[in-house]
């Protein structure tokens, strides 16, 4: 019997189901309706009768206390009254005395027990229908039918009613205990689950325990146990039936533990008894017993529930927390929160010690029962602990306790590793616990990590080998303990240790000796199961201690360790084989100091070749090819033979190798890493002065460059560099780095912008594949090549000559500036032991070691290949790259032979159109192909005297025959016959007049306009290179004047076009400039049209031809040209009317002053003064001009100045008076009768009228106009004569020594070299700045602050003056050059003559108006003779010089000139792409750039609206305002001639006006009238 009196029996339940009906459901989801007042602390023993007739004599109803649903507090009273005002519906009521008087009739004791029960059935299906009075009176009756000795029938229907009643919202309190004690004393005859309901529903779901709260919890405490053990005797007898259906008594206990889990959540009051310790103890016994995961989840989660409001009993605290681990590892995340979450409330409500405790307790404990679930669970709270931080009411574990406790846990339970391993990787995975883990002592550690220790067979067969491996050594240790085995045993935990290792791997630069060495033992054995990033902290201990185990003599030990276990096995994965190559390379690298000592390498590197000899794997082969170069630099000749010739194989030339090795090595290495390294070796071997070792590697270079079966993107590598050979002028070899080929790659397609234009053009993507550059590597190792694969040929074509010609567009293998083109960047210094040529004894160095690459194997590779073909992308290769080549002269001295064949193959392919077209795919044309052969043409100029007459004469007639038979190649054209004018003038001399027109015939492509201009301006400044004469000089010239003109009406047009635009947008004009970089443009890469952008530079250049050229015909033929030009510079406005623009104005005013007159500038008299006599002083405004007559009114002397916009001319007149014979009266005069003075004889008028007048009438506009005597004139005709009578430009020049490269080092310089010294004597004359009368350009001409002299040069027409930085004075106070930069800064054009031995960078001089930098780079300077020196000559011939070459150095040497412009600058010059130019013709040559660069500079500055003015333009600007002052205001010369004009005006005098052109009827300012204008303007036909 229990304490409810009921018998264990009536407890049991059977295994009969009850079914959960819908109303069950609605039950359980239902919320509490009212509170009800709490019951009596005595329950009174009455009999059911007596308490029902105790309740319907209408007791009154009692308020119940507050009772707690989740923590708040309910008042339910009010919502009791209210349901219980409603009542029943209406119908019910009215039927409900009828119902209470049928229904309890039946009810009755006496009645019939069949009428009872069906009386009952009958009730209970509407019994919450009617008040609650009539259902007191059904109880009532219901004793004898409830009780133990009544039926089973009469029970089950009893209870049936006494349920459904638990529904009726209106019961009061004692209705809720007296049916509360029905209910629990009436069990169910078929199971007990019906009472749980009921007793759930009566509570209402826990919410109203207070009338019955004692006896609620004796009930549920003891029926729990008494449930639970029916459920397992249930269990018993159905364990083996699999799968099987819920249990009813599962259900039953569930629904159980779910209404206690309600009740204490609700009303946790109702367990403040003896009951919460029965519960807990009960919940314990369940949590052990149980292994049906639901039982553990609703254990849980009752736990969580309890420890949220209810304090553990302490007798079952330690019980509660060991039950709490074993449930904590079960799988489901419900359950393991909810466990969580009583440990939790645990720590809040008993002390967070008191539970850190038990938990250790149970890690510590070696008790047999607590090695499975529960000291599992323990680790994994543990972890929660440790994961918790100390955060959120969690106290922080103590971490050494911690590893304290893991020890003893992994040495009672080994199994229990893996979950110790994951509280040390959830340490090591957080910053702040890896911190205190860290901090800690790990000896205890030692049991835990060493068992993960795998067995290695390889390692320990190893031992045999090495028996000299120090006891000391790390590996040692692990040798010997991998023979333990116990990692075998361990093989499902490998995710765990590698986690782990990862975890050390992320604390390995913090963990100290001892705990690195603790962590290296597992890395290095979980290392063959994971990949190569936890390998590489053993390397990386290994590498750390590297001298302590080379001082052992173990090191190469531990290495060929390695080696063996790793890369040599090729079943290991390839990651962790590369991984370890890749530290033995860097090990060596590292240690090459010990190194050199230890014989034992030489063993090492045996193996090696032997073990890999048949490796297959690109990525090994990279790493050991690198490994082996690198190691040849400090090996003997024989082993550097043996290694070169590894290498070469490596590139797939077997065969070949057998020329340079003695004992070739087979392998199956992959050519393009062997070719990059090999490159690499040279590079390093010129470096470390190494001759013989540099010879055998060029020699190597140019077989792999010349072998056609090799890979094609191996021999690029290869030529990349020996395309970057270039020597000084002692022919001491360099490297450069970046050859200046972006012109040429740009005509190929071969840069990254006009490969996209192609594409663009094109619409299709064959070009968008641009190399990417690799990683930067250090200087001198080869950390930048370690690409693991190799980019392998793809070209479609076998050769560049058209055949197999695939239209598939394939990427190209190479680019400018591309991929990085040398593994490591060059020295900029020369070899001082390695050379290119030998012929001279100074190349010799007294006890130095020398050696002479023989150039000549390279350069009939280039022959070959120019002549024969071959695949396109190394036939493009050689053409975008020789020219640059070519440029170093010094390079190819004694070399003659190469350069007079390449000269006689490029005539003839150039000639015969013979060269090989590109494929089709490429989109490249065959004169893209004619520019790269006419660049090299163009170099080959340099070594013209190795050439002949005819072979120079051949090579101008193939430039000009270039300029109409290949479009894209006549600017190349132009441009090469401008350097010619230079050099050859006299072999051009004899083609100009077809040159000429060449160049007329293909006026109308508008992007060669400037090219066409720039030639003929630079051309009529070398009167070596043409001669005017004879029967055709006539025809020359108009073809001349023809082209500028043409020229002036096409950049005419563009500039209304672009005004037409203007009007129309209302904005200002802007023109799209050139998108290039500063130092590396190139006109092929213009992506705009200059000429088209920009028509002010071709107006104002075809203007200065035509003047220059004007000025060239002697003076005899000079005026037979004037009418033509006259004629020609005439156009007609969009109205029609003959027009002439101001340029055209003052180009006729300069023909004017020109046509007759040789004599130059004049200069006004200084010797003219007023002791000759009263001077009279008029000025008028004679047609365009302004004339000044000074008169000697005594003698008639005259002073005239006539200022013109071309000039301004000083004369004297002096009219010669005859004595007059005796017999002559004297003239009468009023001057004796007027007192004036008698000794005036003649006016300034009267000079004037004798000079230009006859009694002939004059028409108006052709009268002189008579200008005031005032302040306004004087001021006017001074601003006039401040404008100079030609156009001035300024250039800086500037000297960079040897090694510099900053801007305030240059321009300190104060002096320069002899070459400089003697460019700049040749640039201009030197001239005096102080009291100077030219425009010094900004010069100071007082106080020589910028230095005594400058140079400076002028024609009739132009004058530049130089800003030379040398002669500039450098001030101790101005360390950063102010006073220098004032003018360099501000000079547009600067020539940079650079001696630095560096590549110029363009922003070494930054400023805004830095616009072009002219690069003057010296490439020979020693005597000419040794260029030409045949190269069959022998060696010894060649130590002494030829006696008949005696030039000096300055007068023999050659230099590079480049134009560089910036960004937003077009690059239109000839020198575009470098060209060589001799010294005797380099100061004219770079002048002239200058000159052009400097207009084209002035006119792009004002190119956004504003428009760039010469001086001649400002001077006639000057006249127009005059006459727009004085003309037509009322004085004598407005006199009206009849007959003037057309016939329909000769009623009035035609109107007048002034304007940049001619307009209206009268033309040119208001001269002449429009139909007598030619006749008029002729000013020759009447002279």
């Amino acid at each position: 019997m229990d304490s409810t009196g009921q018998s264990d029996d009536r407890a049991r339940c059977s295994s009969t189901r009850w079914e959960k009906t819908p109303k069950d459901v609605q039950v359980e989801h239902m919320k509490p309706d009212a509170d009800h007042g709490s019951p009596s602390n005595e329950i009174p023993t009455l009999s059911l009768a007596e308490r029902v007739r105790d309740l319907a004599v209408g007791r009154r109803s009692t308020t119940l206390p507050q009772s707690r649903v989740g923590g708040d507090a309910i008042n339910v009273s009010t919502t009791t009254a209210l349901t219980r005002s409603s009542g029943a519906s209406a119908g019910h009521i009215d039927s409900e005395p009828a119902f209470r008087e049928k229904c309890l009739q039946k009810l009755d004791p006496g009645r019939p027990l069949k009428d009872r029960l069906g009386a009952i059935k009958a009730a209970a299906h509407e019994v919450q229908q009617y008040s609650v009075e009539t259902l007191r009176m059904m109880w009532s009756r219901l004793d004898d039918l409830s009780s133990v000795e009544a039926s089973l029938e009469a029970r089950q229907a009893s209870f049936d009613l006494l349920s459904q009643s638990a529904l009726h919202p209106g019961l009061g309190d004692k209705d809720l205990e007296l049916l509360f004690t029905m209910i629990t004393t009436i069990i169910s005859p078929v199971n007990s689950r019906p009472q749980v309901l009921a007793v759930r529903n009566l509570t209402r779901n826990g919410v109203i325990v207070a009338p019955f709260e004692k006896q609620l919890s004796e009930y549920l405490v003891t029926n729990l146990k008494s449930l639970y053990d029916a459920t397992l005797e249930a269990r018993s007898t159905v364990k083996k039936t699999k799968p099987r259906q819920p249990l009813i008594e599962e259900n039953i206990l569930e629904d159980l533990l779910d209404l206690i889990n309600k009740i204490i959540d609700r009303n946790p009051a109702t367990f403040e008894n003896e009951n919460l310790g029965r519960l807990v103890q009960r919940l314990i016994l369940i949590a052990n017993k149980t292994t049906v995961r639901q039982d553990l989840k609703q254990v849980a989660l009752l736990f969580r529930t309890l420890t949220n409001s209810l304090p553990v009993p302490s007798e079952h605290f330690e019980s509660t927390i060991e039950v709490l681990c074993g449930i904590s590892r079960t799988t489901d995340a419900s359950v393991g929160e909810a466990t969580w979450a009583t440990i939790i409330n645990l720590l809040a409500s008993s002390g967070q010690s008191i539970v850190i405790d038990v938990l250790f307790n149970i890690l510590r404990s070696t008790s047999k029962h607590r090695q499975g679930t529960t000291v599992r669970g323990a680790l994994l709270l543990m972890k929660h602990f440790v994961e918790a931080k100390g955060e959120d009411g969690v106290p922080l574990v103590d971490i050494q306790q911690l590893l304290y406790a893991l020890q003893i846990v992994v040495s009672t339970a080994p199994r229990l590793q893996g979950d110790c391993l994951q509280i040390l990787i959830s340490c090591l995975e957080d910053r702040e616990n890896a911190s205190r883990l860290l901090a800690s002592d790990w000896s205890s550690l030692n049991a835990l990590v060493y068992l993960a220790d795998n067995t290695a067979p390889d390692i320990v067969s190893l031992l045999s080998w090495f028996p000299q491996l120090s006891s000391a050594s790390p590996l040692a240790s692990f040798v010997q303990h991998h023979q333990t085995g116990a990692f075998s045993k361990m093989q499902d935990s490998w995710k765990t240790l590698e986690r782990l290792a990862y975890a050390l791997n992320s604390h390995w630069y913090s963990l100290n000796m001892s705990q690195r060495s603790l962590a290296l033992g597992l890395q290095f054995n979980v290392g063959c199961w994971v990949d190569s990033s936890m390998l590489g902290m053993a390397l990386e201990h290994i590498g750390e201690n590297e001298v302590e185990m080379l001082q052992r003599g173990d090191w190469l030990s531990h290495l060929m360790i390695l080696l063996e276990i790793i890369t040599f096995d090729t079943s290991k994965p390839l990651e962790l084989r590369h991984r370890v190559l890749v530290f033995i390379d860097e090990a060596v690298q590292n240690a090459e100091d010990q190194l050199a000592t230890l014989k034992k390498m030489e063993n090492l590197m045996l193996v090696i070749l032997k073990k890999m000899a048949k490796e297959f794997e690109l990525v090994l082969t990279n790493v050991l090819v690198k490994f082996l170069v690198h190691y040849a630099l400090h090996a003997e000749a024989k082993t550097f033979k043996a290694v070169l010739a590894f290498v070469i194989n490596a590139a797939g030339l077997e065969a070949a190798a057998e020329q340079v090795v003695l004992n070739p090595i087979s392998s199956g290495t992959h050519p393009n890493c062997a070719a990059t390294h090999l490159v690499w070796l040279f590079q390093q071997c010129l470096i470390w002065q190494l001759p013989l070792q540099t010879k055998l590697c060029f020699d190597s270079l140019v077989l792999i460059a010349s072998n056609t079966t090799a890979p094609t993107d191996s021999r690029l590598i290869t030529m990349k560099l020996l395309s970057r050979l270039r020597c000084n002028s002692a022919y001491a070899l360099r490297v450069v780095s970046v050859p200046d080929t972006l012109g040429l790659a740009a005509a190929l397609s071969r840069t990254q912008a006009s490969a996209q234009a192609q594409i663009t053009s094109r619409g299709i993507s064959s070009r968008a594949s641009v190399v990417a550059d690799p990683p930067n590597g250090r200087t001198g190792r080869m950390s930048g090549l370690d690409s693991s694969k190799s980019a392998r040929s793809r070209s479609t074509t076998r050769s560049a000559d058209g055949r197999d010609r695939s239209i598939k567009a394939t990427a190209p293998l190479w680019m400018y500036p591309g991929s990085k083109g040398l593994p490591v960047d060059p020295l900029q210094e020369c070899s001082k032991s390695v050379f290119t040529y030998g012929g001279y004894e100074y190349v010799r160095h007294e006890g130095t070691d020398t050696a002479v690459l023989e150039i000549e194997r390279w350069l009939d590779l280039v022959l070959d290949v120019l002549q024969h073909g071959s695949d396109w992308e190394i036939y493009s290769y050689i053409l975008v790259h020789l020219p640059s080549q070519l440029t170093n002269v010094a390079l190819f001295a004694g070399r003659m032979a190469f350069v007079q064949t390449l000269h006689r193959l490029i005539l003839s392919q150039l000639r015969t159109g013979s060269f090989h077209e590109p494929p089709a795919s490429t989109g490249v044309k065959k004169g893209d192909v004619a520019i790269c052969l006419y660049n090299a043409m163009t170099i080959l100029l340099a070594y013209q005297e190795s050439l002949g007459r005819e072979q120079l004469d051949e090579t101008v007639r193939t430039f000009f025959s270039g300029i109409g038979l290949w479009d894209r190649a006549a600017k190349s054209c132009i441009h090469a016959l401008a350097l010619c004018s230079h050099e050859i003038p006299t072999n051009l001399r004899r083609s100009l007049l077809v040159i000429i027109q060449k160049m007329s015939q293909i006026i109308t492509q508008s992007h060669l306009a400037v090219d066409i201009l720039e030639f003929l301006a630079g051309l009529v400044r070398l009167p070596k290179a043409y001669h005017i004469a004879g029967p055709e000089s006539q025809d020359f010239l108009r073809t001349i004047f023809g082209i500028c003109i043409s020229y002036i009406h096409y950049a005419r047009e563009q500039k209304e076009k672009s005004a037409v635009a203007l009007r129309s947008s209302h904005a200002p004009a802007r023109y799209s400039g050139v998108s290039n970089k500063s130092s590396t443009t190139t006109e092929a890469g213009q992506s705009v049209d200059v000429q088209r952008d920009l028509p002010e530079y071709v107006f104002a250049l075809a203007y200065h031809v035509l003047t220059f050229w004007f000025l060239a015909i002697d003076l005899p033929e000079r005026s037979k040209h004037v009418g033509w030009i006259v004629k020609n510079l005439r156009w007609k406005d969009e109205f029609g009317n003959e027009s002439m623009e101001e340029q055209s104005q003052v180009t006729l005013d300069m023909i004017h002053r020109t046509a007759y007159n040789d004599l130059g500038e004049t200069q006004a008299n200084v010797d003219f003064r007023d002791t000759h006599g009263p001077i009279k002083r008029e000025t008028w405004l004679y047609g365009m001009s302004i004339i000044s007559l000074e008169t000697v009114q005594s003698t008639g002397l005259t002073l005239i100045t006539k200022r013109q916009a071309s000039g301004t001319t000083h004369a004297m007149y002096q009219q010669y008076t005859a004595q007059l014979p005796p017999h002559h009266v004297p003239i009468s005069s009023t001057n004796s009768n007027t007192g004036s003075d008698a000794d005036v004889k003649v006016f300034p008028q009267h000079v004037l009228l004798q000079l230009g007048f006859t009694i002939a009438p004059i028409p108006i506009p052709l009268q002189p106009i008579l200008l005031p005597e005032d302040e306004f004139i004087k001021r006017a005709i001074s601003i006039f004569d401040r404008n100079d009578t030609v156009d001035g430009h300024k250039t800086g020049v500037i000297y960079m020594a040897q090694a510099q490269t900053s801007e305030v080092s240059i321009l300190a310089n104060t002096y320069g070299s002899k070459l400089y010294e003697n460019f700049l004597s040749r640039l201009g004359t030197k001239v005096r700045l102080q009291d100077a009368k030219f425009n010094t350009q900004g010069l100071d001409r007082e106080s020589d602050l910028d230095g005594t002299h400058t140079y400076a040069w002028r024609d009739r027409v132009t004058e530049i003056v130089f800003h030379v930085t040398t002669m500039m004075p450098t001030f101790d106070d101005d360390p950063q050059c102010t006073n220098k930069k004032r003018h360099i800064g501000n000079d547009y054009v600067k020539i940079i003559f650079n001696e630095s031995g560096l590549p110029f960078r363009f922003e070494t001089f930054a400023s805004q108006f830095n616009h072009v930098n002219i690069v003057i780079t010296p490439e020979l300077t020693a005597p000419r003779y040794s260029i030409l020196t045949d190269t069959n000559a022998s060696s010894d011939s060649l130590d002494q010089p030829n006696p008949r070459d005696t030039l000096a150095e300055e007068d023999t040497a050659f230099f590079t000139v480049e134009t560089q412009c910036s960004s937003s600058f077009p690059l239109i010059s000839p020198a575009a792409t470098p060209k060589v130019v001799s010294a005797s013709a380099l100061p004219s040559f770079v002048r002239q750039l200058a000159l052009n660069a400097s207009v084209l500079s002035l006119v792009w500055s004002n190119r956004e609206g504003a428009e760039n003015l010469s001086s001649w333009r400002n001077r006639l600007k000057e006249i127009l305002k005059l006459r727009q002052r004085y003309a037509n205001t009322g004085t004598s010369a407005n006199v009206f001639y009849p007959g003037m004009g057309n016939s329909h005006d000769r009623g009035g005098a035609p109107s007048y006006v002034d304007g940049d052109r001619w307009s209206g009827k009268l033309t040119m300012a208001g001269l002449v009238e429009q139909d007598q204008f030619l006749h008029s303007a002729d000013f020759t036909r009447w002279n």
